[in-house]
């Protein structure tokens, strides 16, 4: 009888050591964690399993993906640059994880209460004491935020919110803040609500509003890239396997469009590449704009 409990107990072990943890850096239901089920949904079954495991801005999922040979869902400015400006030692992203995977871009917009009556920039720049909310310091809203500010040559109050943009959506939408950088899954389902105006978007998105572009003369700079990395230590075939039948799968990708991602999805380098040099582009225009990542 005990024989057979110890067997069953080396099996039940062996059964889950076979599975891959797929770790999301951020709490559970923003797009990353939305983006990182989906892929999931497509991955083989019972050989992945999702953990959220958020705090200490990545810090805690890519230790955990380094020491754990797991995969992630990375938002790239945040655990390749700003992790790293902010002085961050706890890892070296370009010697600790590797890019396996292209996913997509997250769109930003410029919302703002609609009771304030702001219909452009030029609105928001005649104004005064705005309270503009941040998902994030050092998220790619945070660091738009920091640029409209340098191209308006005026400060507003900043307001953070640890907990992740649907809280800040939410204060908006309810009158306790005035503005706000949000990525765009996070306030899709709000676009249309007579509670916001929007006012600037990073993309092209059906809407009324001036793109960065148009408005600026150059790319929207602070791309929120999302990539799948792991540890480079890592040299398990199977993932960029599984992950390169995910990528070419048509309903996955539009399964991405549905929830406001746009789509790059890849295994090849090219893309891969891609990736690293936006990453580079993003740190270029934080030093050019002396924005602090605290």
């Amino acid at each position: 009888m005990k024989s057979l409990i110890f067997l069953f107990a080396m099996l039940t072990a062996s059964a889950a050591n076979s599975v891959t943890e797929f770790t999301v850096h951020h709490a559970p239901g923003g797009p990353s964690d939305k983006t990182t089920r989906i892929i999931h949904k497509y991955l083989p079954d019972n050989q992945y399993i999702v953990v959220n495991r958020p705090g200490a801005q990545g810090k805690t999922a890519v230790k955990h993906v380094i020491s754990h040979n797991s995969l992630m869902l990375a938002t790239m400015a945040q655990i390749y640059v700003n992790n790293k400006l902010a002085g961050v030692t706890e890892y070296d992203p370009d010697k600790d994880l590797k890019v396996v995977a292209s996913i997509g871009t997250m769109p930003s917009v410029l919302v703002c209460r609609s009771d304030l009556k702001l219909t452009s920039i030029p609105d928001v720049i005649k104004s005064d004491k705005l309270s503009f909310a941040v998902a994030g310091i050092g998220s790619s809203e945070h660091l738009a935020t920091e640029v409209l500010f340098n191209r308006m040559n005026k400060q507003h109050l900043i307001v953070p919110y640890a907990a992740g943009g649907s809280k800040s959506v939410l204060d908006i939408l309810g009158g306790h803040v005035d503005c706000m950088f949000a990525n765009y899954p996070t306030v899709k389902e709000w676009v249309n609500d007579k509670r916001l105006t929007v006012l600037l978007t990073s993309h092209q998105l059906g809407l009324t509003a001036s793109t960065w572009e148009s408005l600026y003369n150059e790319k929207f700079p602070f791309n929120a890239t999302l990539a799948i990395v792991v540890s480079s230590q890592n040299s398990d075939k199977q993932i960029v396997s599984d992950l390169r039948r995910v990528v070419s799968n048509k309903q996955f990708v539009e399964d991405l469009v549905t929830i406001g991602i746009f789509p790059t999805p890849s295994t090849e380098l090219v893309e891969i590449n891609k990736v690293l040099k936006n990453n580079a582009a993003i740190k270029d225009v934080i030093v050019k704009n002396n924005i602090t990542i605290k």
